[in-house]
């Protein structure tokens, strides 16, 4: 899967895992606005590529709001949660 972690191989690898986030976000943000649907996923980048201990109150509480919707975005963001305390 991934060669043994160094803290530089860590860094790199979320780097990429954030990349493919924010890629998964912006297509869903284009996919809700061309079916009209509320804009649920506005100023929720940083929420989604930021770790949990480094939010402000204003983007854990939007944060919250997003985790008990079903979408690709959440999905994404809970397997990088799952892969940093790998």
């Amino acid at each position: 899967m991934f060669p043994p972690t160094r803290d530089g191989n860590r860094f790199h690898i979320m780097s990429q895992v954030g990349k493919a986030i924010d890629k998964v976000r912006a297509q869903e943000v284009k996919q809700l606005k061309a079916k009209g649907e509320q804009p649920v996923l506005t100023h929720s980048r940083w929420c989604f590529l930021k770790r949990a201990e480094n939010l402000t109150d204003k983007q854990t509480v939007k944060l919250k709001e997003l985790l008990v919707l079903n979408l690709r975005s959440v999905r994404a963001y809970l397997l990088k949660e799952e892969l940093q305390r790998f």
